[in-house]
């Protein structure tokens, strides 16, 4: 059984999906659970949310958002590696930052969520936010708009990570074997107490 830290650690933003793996609506609705059992700050609990697994509205979400701004557009993944299904957060047109911190725990627990049912996410912050709205308005939903927007899907690749140690800015790149993200060392994160060597 895996603890927490190895569900933490083996859980990286996919990229590349294989969209002939079906994302069932009870998995949808799991997803959604584990944002629903995430903390709330002030337990306002105002975020809601649009599952999104219809194939050609998965089609033109994916065609109106970027996932992996930092690859290059023939690295993020064509249009055949889309996802199955999306979970859109949704939440105030004017959000309070309490909203925001809410959005980033939500969407953290449907990430790992997601991981732990064998399936895999992405966070998409860059996304078109007028098509995002169109696609909910046409669903009668009138008073929300997106703030974060979740591929999901079974993974097409492998995703693993590195300390980063080189010079300059950690980045992620894709491998024979998959892709790979560098994060920080501990010891640099800490900024108190500094560990001294």
């Amino acid at each position: 059984m895996r603890t927490f830290f190895d569900l933490i650690s083996q859980t990286r933003s996919c990229r590349r999906f294989d969209p002939s793996r079906i994302v069932t609506e009870e998995e949808l609705r799991r997803l959604a659970e584990a944002a629903m059992l995430s903390p709330s700050a002030r337990n306002a609990q105002v975020l809601r949310y649009a599952l999104i697994s219809d194939p050609a509205e998965t089609e033109g979400l994916y065609r109106h958002l970027v996932p992996g701004g930092s690859y290059s557009a023939e690295d993020r993944g064509a249009l055949s590696y889309r996802p199955a299904a999306f979970v859109m957060i949704l939440g105030p047109v004017n959000p309070s930052k309490f909203t925001l911190m809410d959005v980033g725990i939500a969407a953290q627990s449907v990430n790992l969520a997601a991981n732990a049912m064998g399936l895999k996410a992405c966070m998409c912050g860059a996304f078109n936010e007028q098509y995002a709205c169109d696609l909910i308005r046409a669903k009668g939903i009138e008073e929300l708009v997106p703030h974060l927007v979740l591929a999901v899907g079974a993974p097409a690749e492998n995703t693993s990570w590195e300390v980063f140690s080189g010079e300059g800015k950690p980045t992620y790149r894709r491998e024979p074997e998959g892709q790979i993200v560098q994060k920080l060392p501990l010891d640099t994160l800490i900024v108190y107490p500094a560990r001294h060597n």
